[in-house]
């Protein structure tokens, strides 16, 4: 019967090559060979206040020990100067000490060869953008002021967004927010 087996989406038919009769079978012998059912039926003491690394094998406070989301125990079993240790030496190994600055240079590389991808990006959903925009501008006030008056200095000139001085920015904002305020009182 085909009740008899589970489903499986990468199957051809939709459903498991084995029964679930089998398929539990051999879940409990591979749990029983790997002390699984041991591990689960552990009682955790969370009230520990030490635990002791696995790296360098110094018991340190348990504050020491950052959260995982998986385990049984909910804190690494390395110290947080171990793994940052360890990771330092892995970025050198591998030639960026600095890989957060080197991940921000590729992203910044990839977005100035691909400007044609956000292009069409937002306009297959303006809505999205407009909704990007929305959020960004309440999370950051001046900002909207800001982002129009670099935009209509670049559109009056031929400087980019770097060559254009901060007190010439400062200048243009304070023009907009006048123009502004005299529009709302002629309404």
């Amino acid at each position: 019967m085909l009740g008899d087996f589970n489903k499986n989406r990468y199957s051809k038919d939709g459903s498991s090559c084995h029964c679930k009769t089998c398929a539990k079978e051999t879940t409990r012998k591979w749990n029983q060979e790997n002390k699984c059912v041991e591990r689960r039926n552990k009682k955790i003491d969370h009230s520990a206040k030490f635990k002791t690394c696995t790296k360098c094998g110094i018991e340190k406070d348990i504050e020491m020990f950052s959260f995982v989301k998986i385990g049984y125990e909910s804190r690494r079993n390395q110290c947080t100067s171990c793994r940052g240790r360890q990771s330092y030496e892995i970025a050198k190994k591998n030639g960026n000490i600095y890989p957060s600055e080197s991940r921000r240079a590729a992203s910044r590389k990839w977005a100035k060869k691909n400007t044609q991808y956000y292009r069409d990006y937002y306009k297959l959903d303006p809505k999205r953008h407009a909704k990007y925009q929305a959020n960004y501008y309440s999370n950051n006030p001046g900002a909207e002021v800001r982002c129009s008056a670099i935009r209509s200095i670049k559109k009056r000139s031929s400087l980019k967004r770097a060559e254009i001085p901060e007190p010439l920015i400062l200048l243009k904002i304070q023009n907009l927010k006048l123009t502004r305020l005299i529009k709302e009182k002629q309404k």
